[in-house]
């Protein structure tokens, strides 16, 4: 018996009338649209972390050079995100570390 017959079962061919070939054609055809899918899905996801990443988040020296500076007499702004609002500075008597 074939690995092909054995997967799918003997007795499930008999039923239908199908030959091995025409069996294995239509599962692979089947897992490649499957896949089809999965890539697609997951192309679409990176190109939404991406676009994320360059919208909503700040790099991680500039978060580090801000907080650096508290306290120093040439205290930084808080950073950024690319395109992202400004933001009123909060007062060093009112921040808490």
């Amino acid at each position: 018996m074939s690995q092909v017959a054995s997967r799918i079962g003997v007795p499930n061919l008999k039923l239908t009338e199908r030959s091995q070939d025409r069996c294995a054609s239509q599962a692979l055809k089947e897992q490649r649209g499957v896949q089809a899918r999965q890539v697609e899905q997951i192309r679409r996801a990176l190109e939404e972390a991406v676009a994320a990443a360059k919208s909503e988040f700040v790099e991680h020296d500039r978060v580090a050079a801000w907080l650096e500076s508290w306290g120093s007499e040439n205290e930084q702004d808080p950073p950024r995100a690319p395109g992202e609002a400004s933001v009123a500075r909060p007062s060093r008597m009112n921040r808490t570390r």
